[in-house]
């Protein structure tokens, strides 16, 4: 039973040594008209990760350039400095005519195009004035006067309401004790009679 083991064994490693010579076009599976496909690499994590960015915009301000990149993959924003960097992203390059940026990832570098959108200044737009078709009315002396006067007097009589409020309720307290002092005298009196 040993032997039949290492027996196997050995067939399996000359196997293994001989499939490494034959090529994929000696392959006694492949049919005579199939082409061959060449496998690509698979993408580095740089390349993934750039290859999911969109250059929004840019904001310039006294020589220094910020620009709005979105990264689809994580679903954030991402403001990236001309001179420095932001979540390992840096700039390798912006040229404003074309409105193309050059991004660095890991080693990796992108081409991105600005999304179909001019370069162009802050407009300062000038300022009007706004027509109202409202007419506004203002109150003359006398009334303003007297719409005060009429203020006074309904906080006057929301006051007094509320104190005579106060004293009924203290009477109704004042009753309340005296017709329970009542009755449980008579209480009283009945228990000793």
């Amino acid at each position: 039973m040993d032997r039949i083991l290492r027996v196997f064994r050995g067939g399996l490693l000359v196997l293994g040594l001989c499939s490494g010579m034959i090529s994929f076009a000696d392959s006694p599976f492949i049919r005579p008209n199939q082409k061959q496909v060449p496998v690509k690499a698979a993408p580095s994590e740089g390349q993934i990760r750039l290859d999911q960015l969109e250059f929004t915009g840019l904001f310039s301000v006294g020589g220094e350039t910020t620009f709005s990149l979105y990264d689809k993959r994580n679903d954030v924003n991402l403001w990236l400095p001309e001179k420095g960097q932001e979540e390992g992203f840096s700039v390798a390059g912006f040229d404003p005519r074309s409105g193309e940026l050059r991004i660095e990832f890991a080693g990796e570098t992108r081409l991105i195009s600005l999304n179909n959108n001019t370069i162009t200044e802050l407009k300062i737009a000038k300022t009007r004035k706004l027509k109202s078709s409202k007419k506004i009315v203002q109150k003359d002396p006398e009334t303003l006067k007297q719409e005060e006067e009429a203020r006074l007097l309904v906080t006057d009589l929301l006051e007094i309401g509320m104190k005579e409020r106060a004293k009924y309720r203290e009477n109704r307290a004042k009753r309340l004790k005296e017709i329970r002092t009542r009755q449980a005298a008579q209480a009283r009196a009945r228990g000793k009679k």
